[in-house]
C-alpha cells in the first residue's frame, strides 16, 4: 500500500513529494485505492498505549504464571477425580500413595500445558499488534523525515546561492542528513527538525537561546566540513574538483556525480566519495564505484 505522491519540478529536477490532506496529514492509498490521511501524532500515541498495555500484560502474565506454577498444569477434571479418590481411601489403601502422586503429577502437567498454550496465544496477539503499529509509525516517521529534512535541503537558499553547482541537494543530504532528526512537537504541536553535531544540538547564531533552523544548520554543517572550500561556490573549485557534465536531465546528473566521484577518489576525499556513491546508487543501482 503506497503513499500518494505527486511529482513537482524543483530547479529543473522532478521530485516526488508525498501528498497531504487538508489537515496536513500524508495520504495513504490502500490496496483498493481508498485514500486516507494518516495522523502521525495519533498513530504514535496508539503505539505508546499499545506498548504500555503490553508491558502491563507482561506483569500480569508473570503473576499468573507464578500462581499457575503452584498447580503445575493440573487438569481440573483429573484433579477432581484424584481428590475424590483420596477422600475415599481407607487407611490400608494409603500404601498406594505413590500412585496418587503419579496421578497428581500427570494432572498438574496437563493443566500447566493448557495454561501455557493460552498465555502464548494472548502474548502473540499483543506482539502482533505492537509490531503492526510499530511498522506503520516507522513508515510514517520516514515519510515525515523526507518531507521535512530532505525538503529542507531541496529548498535551501544557501545551497542554491552558496554551494558549488555540481554539489546537488541530494548529495549534501547524503553527507549531512544524518545530523538531523524530527521530533514530535510539544503539547500536540507540529513536529520540529533538530540538527546535531557530535551528539550536541546546534543553536541559532542569530538567536543563541533557540535551536538552529534547518537552513541555519545546513550552512553551519557545510562551513564546518573539512572540505568546505571545495563545496562552497566561488572557492576556486567546483564540488569535488570534477568537471561539470553536459548531459541533460537525470542521465546527465548521474554522469556528473560519477565524474565527481572519480575526482574525489583521485583526491582521496573519502567523505565525498561515500556521499556521492550513495547518491549515485539511488539513481543507478548498478553503480559499484
Amino acid at each position: 500500500m503506497p503513499w500518494k505522491v505527486q511529482e513537482v519540478e524543483v530547479d529543473g529536477n522532478k521530485v516526488a513529494l508525498v501528498v497531504a490532506d487538508q489537515a496536513g496529514n500524508p495520504i495513504w492509498v490502500d490496496e483498493k485505492g481508498m485514500e486516507t490521511g494518516q495522523d502521525v501524532v495519533r498513530l504514535r500515541a496508539q503505539l505508546t498505549d499499545a506498548n504500555k498495555e503490553a508491558a502491563d500484560f507482561r506483569v500480569k502474565l508473570k503473576a499468573a504464571e507464578e500462581v499457575v506454577a503452584t498447580f503445575e498444569g493440573v487438569d481440573l477434571e483429573e484433579a477432581k477425580k484424584a481428590i475424590e479418590t483420596v477422600k475415599n481411601f481407607k487407611d490400608q489403601e494409603f500404601v498406594a500413595a505413590d500412585k496418587v502422586k503419579q496421578l497428581k503429577d500427570q494432572a498438574v502437567e496437563e493443566v500447566n500445558r493448557a495454561w501455557q498454550t493460552k498465555l502464548e496465544k494472548v502474548e502473540t496477539g499483543y506482539k502482533t499488534q505492537v509490531e503492526d503499529l510499530t511498522g506503520k509509525v516507522n513508515q510514517q516517521d520516514q515519510t515525515v523525515r523526507n518531507l521535512m529534512v530532505r525538503g529542507a535541503f531541496e529548498g535551501s537558499q544557501f545551497i542554491k546561492e552558496g554551494v558549488a553547482e555540481n554539489y546537488f541537494p541530494e548529495v549534501l543530504y547524503t553527507m549531512f542528513g544524518q545530523n538531523f532528526e524530527v521530533r514530535p512537537g510539544e503539547n500536540g504541536a507540529d513536529p520540529v527538525v533538530v540538527a546535531k553535531v557530535n551528539g550536541e544540538e546546534i543553536y541559532s547564531p542569530a538567536n543563541p537561546r533557540q535551536l538552529a533552523s534547518p537552513e541555519e544548520a545546513i550552512e553551519i554543517l557545510i562551513r564546518a566540513h573539512p572540505h568546505s572550500k571545495s563545496i562552497l561556490r566561488g572557492s576556486g573549485a567546483s564540488g569535488s574538483g570534477a568537471q561539470t557534465g553536459t548531459g541533460g536531465g537525470a542521465v546527465g546528473k548521474v554522469q556528473e556525480m560519477k565524474n565527481q566521484y572519480e575526482a574525489a577518489k583521485k583526491a582521496g576525499n573519502v567523505t565525498s566519495m561515500v556521499a556521492l556513491k550513495n547518491a549515485i546508487f539511488q539513481q543507478d543501482p548498478s553503480f559499484t564505484g
